[in-house]
């Protein structure tokens, strides 16, 4: 991951791919950059990556929260 802070902005690399539907491709990869920007303390507004447009970062947190929810 790449983190710009003065655009509060986050490339996540192939860690971040919607499938058709808008949900997230493989929630335990967001899982992990979400643990990365907590332990970092990274203020992040939106993110993107190399198959993913810029997204917000509460889109990710609730997908990850849903995620854990689900299991």
């Amino acid at each position: 991951m790449v983190y710009f802070p003065e655009h509060k902005l986050l490339y996540g690399s192939d860690l971040v791919q919607r499938r058709r539907d808008g949900s997230f491709f493989m929630p335990e990869h967001l899982s992990e950059l979400l643990e990365a920007v907590r332990r970092e303390k990274l203020a992040v507004n939106g993110v993107f990556a190399m198959h993913t447009g810029l997204t917000l970062w509460t889109e990710i947190e609730a997908a990850v929260a849903k995620a854990n929810a689900d299991r």
